[in-house]
C-alpha cells in the first residue's frame, strides 16, 4: 500500500473523506432492527406492505425497502418485497390509467441497486431505461417527469429520477439548473412545480431534493453546490424545537411527523449531525417498545398516544414506520448508492476540488485508488519544496461482507466496533477502528504510523517545515 508523503497533503484533502451510515451507539440499531422487523411482520401473503387494507402498495413497498437498506435488513427480506411489487409494477405503474409513474419507476431503480439487482430487467420492463426516457422531452429544460406531461412533475420523482441516473454517472446538468429555478427564496422547494416560482417550501420534497443534489454534487454536476447548501441550510431551520419536521399539508395546515422527519435525518447525515440526533430523539419517543406491535413507529404524537395498532390503522403505522426508521439509521440514499470519488474510476470535479479514481480487482472485491490535486511538501537534497500536483489521499475497499475480512486487520478481522493497533512484517505500526463514531456504521479505517512534514511557523510568520511522526489516515473498508 502507498503512503501519502506528506502532513500538509493529508489535511488539504481531510473535509471529503469517504463518509459511511452515522449511528450514535447499539440501541439505535436495535430500534431499527426492530422496526424492520415489525414491518417484515406485515408484509402480506403477495409480498407486498399494504396502504389499505386489503391493497397491496407498490411505492409503499419500495420505500421498505430503501429504509431496509439503510437499516441493513437482510437479502432475503428486500427481495421479497422486490418480488412483491413485481407482480403488479407494470400494471399499476407502467400503464396506469392515470399514466406512467415516473417517479416510482425511478425509485424501483434506487431499490434494485440497493437489493443488488439488475437496474435494467425488472417485472419485464427496464427500469433504467424508461427513466431515461422520463427526460427525453425536457431535458433541455432539466424536468423529469413522463414524456409529454411536464406538469406532472414533482419533487420526489424529480429526485428519484436524479439519483437513478447519477448512479450511472447520466444525470444531466440541465435538472439541477431546472431545480435551481425553481427553488423558493427560503432555499426549500415545492412539493410540485407547476408554477414556475415557488410560493410555498416543502419539507419532504427538500429532503428528497437535498439527496438528490448531494448525488449531483459527488458526481461533479456543475451548480449543484449552491442550491444544495441552500436547501440544507432551510431543512435544518425548519426543524421544530422537539427535534421533529412537519409536512406542509393541502389543506394548509403543518402537522410534525414520522415520515416528514425520517426523510430530513436521511437528508442530512453526515452534514449536519446535531439536528439529525435530535430527529432520533424524538423518533425514540414514537416507537412501540412492547407488545404484539413492538418496533413500529407511529406517525405523530396522538398516534403514539393511543399506542393501539388496529385493522383500521394500521397502514398508517406501517407507511411511518417505513420512513421513520431512517432516523435510527441516518444515511443519505445518494451514500447508499455509491456515490463517491473514491469509488468511481476517472477524474472528478467536487466542491472545486480535483479527484482522480482507479480501481482493480482485489481478493473477492475491489480495490480503489484515489488522489487529490494539492499542494505538498517535500525534502529534495536537503531543502523543503514546495509543489503542487497529484497526492495519493486513501485507498478505498469497495462493500464486501465482513466474514472475508477475518484474517486481515485492515478489515477489523471481521469482528463489529473492533479497534486495535499492530506491527507489521516490515515493522511499520497500524491502528484500524470500525463501527465508532469517527468511521460511521459498516466499516472500518485504517491508520498508520509515518514520518511527516510539518510547518511550525506561527501564524503569519514564513513557512517553517520540519519532520515529525504522526498517525495517517490510509485506508478504508465498507462492509455489504
Amino acid at each position: 500500500m502507498r503512503l501519502r508523503s506528506t502532513i500538509m497533503a493529508f489535511v488539504l484533502a481531510l473535509t471529503l473523506l469517504p463518509a459511511l451510515p452515522a449511528r450514535a451507539d447499539d440501541s439505535d440499531l436495535a430500534k431499527a432492527t426492530a422496526a424492520i422487523s415489525w414491518l417484515t411482520a406485515q408484509t402480506n401473503s403477495a409480498g407486498m406492505l399494504e396502504s389499505s387494507a386489503g391493497y397491496g402498495d407498490v411505492g409503499l413497498t419500495l420505500d421498505a425497502v430503501l429504509a431496509g437498506a439503510a437499516a441493513g435488513a437482510p437479502t432475503t427480506t428486500l427481495n421479497r418485497w422486490l418480488d412483491g411489487a413485481a407482480t403488479v409494477f407494470r400494471e399499476r405503474v407502467i400503464y396506469s390509467t392515470g399514466g406512467r409513474d415516473t417517479g416510482t419507476i425511478a425509485k424501483a431503480v434506487v431499490a434494485l441497486h440497493l437489493a443488488g439487482r439488475s437496474t435494467t430487467s425488472y417485472a419485464g420492463v427496464n427500469p433504467l431505461a424508461l427513466t431515461s426516457e422520463s427526460l427525453s422531452l425536457g431535458a433541455a429544460a432539466g424536468w423529469a417527469g413522463e414524456p409529454g406531461k411536464p406538469t406532472n412533475v414533482n419533487a420526489f420523482g424529480q429526485a428519484y429520477v436524479m439519483l437513478a441516473l447519477a448512479r450511472t454517472g447520466t444525470v444531466p446538468a440541465a435538472t439541477v439548473s431546472f431545480l435551481a429555478s425553481r427553488q423558493c427564496s427560503d432555499g426549500g422547494f415545492p412539493m410540485y412545480f407547476t408554477q414556475t416560482s415557488c410560493t410555498t417550501s416543502d419539507p419532504d420534497g427538500t429532503a428528497m431534493l437535498v439527496m438528490a443534489l448531494r448525488g449531483a454534487l459527488a458526481d461533479g454536476v456543475p451548480g449543484a453546490k449552491a442550491p444544495l447548501d441552500r436547501a440544507t441550510a432551510y431543512l435544518v431551520a425548519a426543524q421544530h424545537s422537539n427535534g421533529s419536521y412537519a409536512a406542509t399539508m393541502p389543506d394548509g395546515t403543518r402537522p410534525e411527523n414520522a415520515n416528514t422527519s425520517g426523510l430530513a435525518a436521511a437528508a442530512l447525515a453526515d452534514v449536519a449531525p446535531s439536528s439529525v440526533a435530535k430527529v432520533r430523539s424524538w423518533m425514540a419517543t414514537m416507537q412501540l417498545t412492547g407488545g404484539a406491535d413492538t418496533g413500529a413507529v407511529a406517525y405523530n404524537a396522538a398516534d403514539r398516544a393511543r399506542g393501539l395498532v388496529s385493522t383500521t390503522t394500521r397502514p398508517r403505522w406501517v407507511r411511518a414506520t417505513t420512513q421513520g426508521l431512517l432516523a435510527f439509521a441516518p444515511v443519505s440514499f445518494h451514500s447508499m448508492l455509491g456515490f463517491s470519488v473514491y469509488s468511481r474510476e476517472g477524474v472528478h470535479t467536487v466542491n472545486g476540488r480535483q479527484w482522480r479514481t482507479r480501481c482493480e480487482p482485489y481478493s473477492q472485491t475491489t480495490r480503489c485508488f484515489t488522489d487529490i490535486w494539492a499542494t505538498k511538501v517535500t525534502e529534495q537534497d536537503g531543502r523543503f519544496v514546495v509543489q503542487t500536483g497529484w497526492v495519493f489521499n486513501n485507498l478505498s475497499y469497495l462493500p464486501s461482507p465482513r466474514s472475508l475480512w477475518v484474517t486481515n486487520p485492515l478489515g477489523g478481522k471481521g469482528q463489529v466496533k473492533a479497534a486495535f493497533s499492530w506491527t507489521a512484517a516490515d515493522g511499520r505500526k497500524w491502528r484500524v477502528e470500525c463501527d465508532s463514531a469517527v468511521t460511521g456504521w459498516g466499516g472500518c479505517r485504517s491508520y498508520i504510523w509515518a514520518r511527516v512534514i510539518v510547518n511550525t511557523a506561527s501564524a503569519g510568520q514564513p513557512a517553517r517545515y520540519t519532520w515529525d511522526q504522526d498517525w495517517v489516515f490510509n485506508n478504508l473498508v465498507y462492509f455489504s
